[in-house]
């Protein structure tokens, strides 16, 4: 799925995938400079992947758009890894928006609660 993050005056498009199983969105910390973030102001965090692997990061804020949406500011996991997938976990999201998944016409509809 399409998510905008913005940097200081640049915005960019990023797919991200939407994962109910993740706590937190998830980025690699070079999205952390993109966004204006001096990270090593922010909290250090261990995380488990879904195989057991430990990833090591920052928890930090992250403000994104999807669609036509207003900012959200989630909790984001900038991992270390630049191979981190783009995930948008459950923290500071699901419990802000409704998603339906529309199978027939292959798309998801997100509604600001």
């Amino acid at each position: 799925m399409s998510v905008v993050l913005t940097g200081g005056q640049y915005r960019r498009t990023f797919k991200f995938i939407l994962d109910s199983g993740a706590e937190f969105t998830m980025v690699p910390q070079r999205i952390g400079k993109f966004a204006g973030l001096d990270l090593e102001e922010f909290t250090s965090l261990t995380v488990t992947g879904i195989e057991g692997g430990r990833i090591a990061g920052k928890l930090a804020p992250l403000e994104l758009r999807i669609g036509k949406s207003s900012g959200v500011t989630v909790r984001c996991f900038f991992a270390e890894r630049d191979d981190a997938p783009f995930l948008l976990g459950r923290a500071d999201f699901f419990d802000r928006f409704n998603i339906f998944f529309d199978a027939r016409r292959k798309k998801m509809v997100f509604t600001r609660i």
